[in-house]
């Protein structure tokens, strides 16, 4: 077996690509148990279950035990979780924020140096004391955070999801937040001169997001069982 980075549970995380196929998967190295995470084929794939026979788990697991994968692996440190007004930056980590309704989960990313960062922006406009579930308070503070990391802000990207009118029944604007909070992280981007590169923003669906910060890549898993990738 090749030298893994394991967390406290043994468990392995990877960012595979396999042809036109990219996923995210975790191996047990104990149990030499593989789990798909996500997959861009999962609409499309033959096996519910992710069972021997699917090419992602069995390039998974060839890495693993030290054989030569058919695709192109990377290791990523495991899940950091964004909880609500908060945010994290990282450098080869999964980065993950759940139950965005009307809130918007902002990803900044430096492909240069692979630094990027996820605010879980419940609020429109700027905190007097620093409270990062605003908008403009969150992404300054991690594009400093990504900064003292290495990444250059010349380099940053965004990518935004979130924003979504839950209760369709709420018809005053000022009630409005999700949009609220797209207009003001939208204005906070621009201002700060950060050009904003994919975005899955409004409806009524709320979302999950899981953001590779190895390829810049996330994924959108929506509340009722639907997923995309920005």
């Amino acid at each position: 077996m090749i030298p893994l980075s394991k967390n406290k549970d043994d468990v392995v995380y990877l960012s595979v690509n396999l042809r036109r196929i990219k996923a995210l998967v975790s191996v047990d190295v104990n149990k030499n148990k593989v789990t798909v995470l996500s997959c861009t084929k999962k609409n499309q794939c033959l096996y519910e279950e992710c069972f021997e026979y699917c090419e992602v788990a069995i390039s998974a697991r060839n890495y693993v035990t030290g054989k030569t994968p058919k695709a192109e692996i990377k290791e990523v440190g495991g899940e950091v979780l964004v909880g609500i007004g908060e945010y994290r930056v990282g450098v080869g980590i999964i980065l993950k924020t759940i139950g965005l309704g009307s809130c918007v989960g902002v990803a900044l990313y430096d492909s240069h140096e692979n630094v990027g960062g996820l605010a879980h922006v419940m609020l429109p406009g700027n905190s007097s004391n620093g409270n990062t579930k605003y908008a403009g308070t969150a992404i300054e503070k991690m594009l400093n955070d990504m900064e003292e990391m290495g990444a250059k802000k010349r380099r940053i990207v965004a990518k935004l999801a979130g924003g979504a009118q839950i209760f369709k029944h709420m018809t005053l604007d000022v009630l409005k937040i999700g949009d609220r909070n797209i207009q003001s992280i939208e204005e906070k981007l621009e201002d700060e001169k950060i050009k904003i590169v994919a975005k899955d923003v409004g409806g009524s669906v709320g979302r999950s997001i899981f953001f590779n910060t190895f390829d810049g890549s996330v994924l959108v898993r929506y509340s009722n069982g639907g997923e995309k990738w920005l």
